[in-house]
């Protein structure tokens, strides 16, 4: 493996098999726990004992690595809710907070990982430079400082007196390279792939704030989108996460304090996934603000849930002509197709046996102008609705799988070319941009299948102010897809509609399926969307592009 002087792994090795610790084919294995402990505000030597009995229990279960909640040591008192009742004060606070240098109880946790041969991650608030920080500290088997950092996400008033760390650090140990994150920080997606891209396998989210079944998809979301291994500890909740996105250990939801453990892996699934996939030169612009939302409107959306038949484009406009009727005739204002449709998907060399010639595959190619878009484009104004057809795009001497979206008077209102594959196009172009379009009915933007297992292609429309997004596809459509679209619709605050010939899904801003199919036959998909004109109540109104900036390296 290649590394960075600052401790990143070179973009080639993360791109290869994933084993950060070692060479590829070598394989470390290792126990985790996660105290799923409730800690007693204000309460630091209850706390520490609490700790003390959880860690003790671990490691007679043979764990390696022993993980507290958020801020487990004071008790997470450096709140709003503590403040309003009148408990916080900053002095207080400051009080409460600990030096990793010379804190009292920091030492004793730092002697017990040093008695029990482990390593122990514990939350505290630090005391650094006059300031507090929401803090975590790793001690290893040997007494050392393994790795410390600081929550750089703590949702302004939420946290009124803690300052936000900066940075984001990974942390080499025998057992391979672990990063952390707190609480909140795991909403925005560009934290744990800052991690991942610095060669992080593992990544560590001790938490206090939600832990609900949103909170369990994006988990599962943030491992398998970056090929990691993910623990979230939370006092009511513990999941430990594969690479590819399944619950490897959970806590019992009816039990109270308990010491949840797993074996972890570092095996060729670390690194695997869709991050290899990515374009990191196209996303220059989730470094800047993200734009306002604007325009509030109420309307219906369709999925036309369809099979298309290979190579023969006009049985396939006939088929979506059919439906595309029926669902202006049901109200909707908004009707899309799935990925490619109107070719029958055939740019697939892996879904197309024997694959076809590149002479072949560009004579079905169709301009944005030509005679079978016209029809398309025809239709949308007849129907008065928007129509988001997919295609095989001839573009010069370049093929492309694009979406066109026509207005209801006919104009072409948005072209969006699929901008990531598995590379199993090989006659297409890849597209460059994200296109958003300034409509009647809000801002929209499209995807295109493989576009929405990378976060930062739903992240980059939703910073440039989309409310909607069209996600045509064609490729898995499996129970990981369902909770990938809900987390994409919720960390962005947007609507999404997912449209595949065997599965439509219709989400809200925050990750409520509002409309799917049932079955796998030919149907259409419905759904009222209202864009209420403002923000979303989600994760991005917290971003801070500012420390984002190897999202791009």
């Amino acid at each position: 493996m290649a590394f960075m002087p600052d401790g990143r792994l070179t973009r080639r090795s993360v791109l290869a098999a994933g084993l950060g610790a070692g060479a590829p084919g070598a394989e470390t294995a290792f126990t985790v726990a996660g105290l799923r402990l409730m800690p007693k505000p204000w309460d630091k030597e209850a706390n520490f004992r609490k700790l003390e009995r959880g860690a003790r229990e671990a490691a007679a279960r043979g764990a390696r690595l022993v993980i507290t909640p958020e801020s487990f040591l004071d008790g997470y008192v450096g709140t709003s809710k503590e403040l309003r009742a009148g408990r916080l004060t900053r002095e207080k606070y400051l009080e409460m907070a600990e030096s990793l240098e010379d804190g009292a109880y920091l030492g004793r946790i730092q002697a017990l990982a040093r008695e029990l041969k482990v390593y122990v991650l514990a939350g505290y608030p630090e005391a650094r430079d006059g300031r507090v920080y929401n803090s975590l500290a790793i001690f290893g088997p040997d007494g050392a400082v393994a790795g410390r950092y600081s929550k750089t996400h703590c949702g302004g008033p939420a946290e009124p007196f803690n300052a936000e760390g900066d940075e984001f650090r990974v942390f080499d140990t025998p057992l391979g390279r672990w990063g952390a994150l707190i609480c909140l920080d795991r909403q925005l997606p560009e934290t744990a792939r800052i991690l991942t891209l610095r060669g992080a396998q593992v990544v560590l989210v001790p938490s206090y704030g939600g832990h609900g079944e949103m909170n369990d998809l994006m988990m599962r979301i943030r491992a398998y989108e970056n090929g990691v291994w993910l623990v979230f500890v939370h006092p009511n909740r513990c999941l430990i996460v594969d690479p590819r996105g399944r619950i490897a250990a959970q806590d019992d939801p009816a039990g109270g304090d308990q010491v949840i453990t797993a074996r972890v892996t570092l095996n060729r699934d670390v690194g695997g996934g869709p991050i290899r996939n990515r374009r990191p030169e196209l996303y220059r612009e989730l470094l800047g603000q993200a734009a306002p939302r604007e325009g509030a409107a109420e309307f219906t959306v369709a999925g036309l849930q369809m099979m298309p038949e290979r190579w023969d484009k006009e049985a396939n406009f006939r088929k979506l002509e059919r439906l595309a009727r029926e669902a202006a005739s049901r109200g909707a204002n908004v009707v899309a197709t799935p990925e490619s449709f109107l070719d029958g998907y055939v740019a697939n060399e892996k879904a197309n046996r024997p694959f076809a010639s590149r002479e072949k595959y560009f004579a079905v190619g169709e301009a944005i102008d030509g005679p079978l878009l016209e029809r398309v484009r025809t239709l949308a104004g007849e129907l008065k609705v928007w129509l988001a057809a997919g295609f095989a795009e001839r573009r010069g001497e370049r093929m492309y799988n694009s979406v066109a979206l026509f207005s209801p008077a006919g104009a072409l209102a948005l072209r969006y070319s699929k901008s990531h594959t598995a590379n199993d196009e090989p006659y297409n172009t890849k597209g460059t941009e994200f296109p958003v379009a300034e409509t009647p009915l809000g801002r929209w933007g499209m995807l295109i299948c493989m576009d929405r297992q990378l976060p930062e292609t739903s992240r980059i429309l939703a910073v440039k102010g989309a409310q909607l997004i069209l996600l045509p596809a064609w490729g898995g459509y499996n129970e990981t897809n369902d909770i990938m679209m809900r987390t994409r619709a919720y960390e962005n605050g947007v609507w999404l509609a997912f449209v595949h010939p065997k599965r439509c899904l219709i989400v809200d801003p925050r990750g409520n399926i509002v409309a799917r199919n049932t079955g796998e036959g030919e149907q259409i998909v419905t759904a009222r969307v209202k864009l209420s004109g403002g923000p979303e109540p989600s994760p991005i109104r917290f971003r801070r592009p500012e420390i984002y900036g190897e999202i791009v390296k």
